[in-house]
């Protein structure tokens, strides 16, 4: 009978190292895939963001010269009350018809003013709406900003570690006890 060697299961410890490694490699690049759409997710959400701050501007651009209208109304009304003042002081037997006139004014400003409370208190609304929409897509950019430094953090962990043991590996390929194993024809094959 031949001789044979026994060599317990524990002694395979490289065998069960690079199947570690493997499964590590494995697990690496399913992370840089997740990473990758994690990043893709996060551009669009700024992209997202940037649009909206456009509309948000674009509502605010409309506001303001929705506001300078309104202004130039009331200065003309109040030009008008001005010159009516003046021709009733002048001719007091045309006073019913600037009277009139006055009223119709000022039914008028009176619904132009409502007009602009109503815009007004829409488009705060609307910019509160927007704001606060704004402020759910920071803090979901904030969350995958977090999820992504941590899933780097992890994956350059692992590199670290995969690097130490294939110099451990390496260290054991260079081993005299390892070499003389082989040339005596016993030891594995690394």
């Amino acid at each position: 009978m031949g001789p044979f060697v026994y060599v317990p299961r524990a002694a395979n410890l490289l065998r069960e190292r690079e199947r570690h490694i493997r499964k590590l490699e494995i697990e690496l690049a399913q992370t840089k895939a997740w990473l990758e759409e994690q990043i893709r997710e996060h551009t669009g959400l700024q992209r997202s963001h940037v649009e909206l701050m456009e509309h948000l501007d674009e509502k605010n651009r409309w506001a303001l010269e929705l506001e300078r209208h309104w202004k130039t109304t009331q200065e003309r009304v109040v030009e008008l009350q001005d010159e009516l003042k003046k021709q009733q002081d002048s001719a007091d037997q045309m006073a019913s018809g600037y009277e009139r006139q006055v009223a119709e004014l000022d039914a008028e400003n009176r619904a132009k003013t409502e007009w602009a409370i109503q815009t007004e208190a829409r488009l705060t609304a609307d910019l509160a709406a927007r704001a606060e929409q704004l402020a759910a897509t920071v803090r979901l950019l904030d969350a995958a900003e977090a999820t992504v430094v941590e899933r780097t953090e992890w994956a350059q962990r692992l590199d670290a570690e995969l690097e130490g043991v294939r110099a451990q590996l390496d260290a054991v390929r260079e081993s005299r006890w390892l070499k003389l194993g082989r040339r005596v024809g016993v030891g594995p094959q690394l």
